[in-house]
């Protein structure tokens, strides 16, 4: 298995790409195996957008629910674009996350 991330990131280019990472919780109620489900489905759907250098959730803490989510985007309109695709939008309009905390690096 290649790692999109180191192919695609050197010493020259790294301060031009997008980071992101992120907490996320399951929201009360739901099964954090179905929503660990649909995460990976979701993950496998943004894998293949244009602009998305690495994109993963793992599991971090599922005694409280939570999983750690890493994306590095090539510029932020590869970012903004992904936020519009309808599986994001069906993913963000289910309710079964909630955003934690998170930290967003678009420039250094």
């Amino acid at each position: 298995m290649t790692n999109k991330l180191f192919n695609k990131i050197n010493m020259d280019n790294a301060q031009d790409f997008v980071y992101n990472t992120a907490c996320l919780s399951v929201t009360t109620g739901d099964d954090y195996m179905d929503v660990y489900q649909q995460l990976l489905r979701f993950v496998a759907e943004t894998a293949k957008e244009e602009g998305s250098v690495e994109f993963f959730v793992v599991p971090s803490n599922p005694d409280k629910g939570e999983f750690m989510l890493w994306e590095v985007w090539e510029n932020e309109s590869a970012l903004d674009t992904h936020m519009t695709m309808n599986y994001t939008q069906e993913i963000l309009g289910k309710n079964i996350i909630t955003l934690k905390w998170n930290n967003l690096v678009t420039d250094f």
